[in-house]
């Protein structure tokens, strides 16, 4: 369970933090070289709730090679050129235009047309014929964010993008977090994972 901050959990050039490839790749590598872990795509997963459902999107199908399955909880999928419409001013520092800035670089226009925007992020893997990761999609009835998980699911959809989509009973709080990621558990293939190999580094 690695922490990303308020990252977003993608790698910023303007700051020089590179979450997405630490998630990714970095983390990744160190842990088959620590653990007796399965190196197939097949046995690699991805999750998150909230940010981290965005993330574990974001960087399940930037590095499809590694990841065969993604679980998005509660997914914060608000990356899209509307960021640049932001007030200045928010209730909160996450409904700022500074905040977002922080996260994606000054141009939010751009951030939202970029690969940022998990729309065009599929629809580039998609015109390269990527075999996508399965995808777990799961959101309360009475979550602030329902609406941007069915926008991006009606998309998936209408992309023939396989995938799951859960609506049940909740808003943005850990019960509902706690019920669903049992049930995402139970939709990946653990039974089928391959036994790993061990690295040398484990006694």
């Amino acid at each position: 369970m690695p922490a990303g901050e308020n990252s977003f959990y993608v790698d910023n050039t303007f700051t020089g933090r590179a979450y997405s490839r630490f998630i990714a790749q970095e983390l990744v590598e160190f842990t088959r070289k620590s653990f007796p872990l399965s190196p197939k795509k097949e046995d690699t997963f991805i999750g998150g709730l909230s940010m981290g459902g965005y993330g574990a999107l974001y960087n399940g199908l930037k590095y499809h090679d590694t990841f065969g399955a993604i679980v998005a909880l509660s997914a914060a999928l608000m990356v899209d050129e509307s960021l640049a419409d932001l007030p200045e001013q928010a209730e909160w520092f996450g409904a700022t235009k500074a905040f977002w800035q922080g996260v994606f670089g000054p141009d939010l226009k751009a951030a939202g047309q970029s690969e940022c925007n998990l729309k065009v992020l599929i629809n580039n893997l998609l015109a390269q014929k990527v075999a996508l990761p399965a995808i777990y999609l799961a959101i309360g009835d009475d979550d602030k964010l329902l609406a941007a998980n069915v926008d991006f699911h009606e998309f998936l959809d209408q992309k023939q993008v396989a995938h799951v989509f859960k609506v049940a009973p909740g808003s943005h709080e850990w019960d509902f977090w706690d019920r669903h990621l049992k049930r995402a558990l139970d939709w990946l293939p653990l039974e089928q994972a391959s036994a790993g190999i061990n690295s040398g580094n484990v006694n």
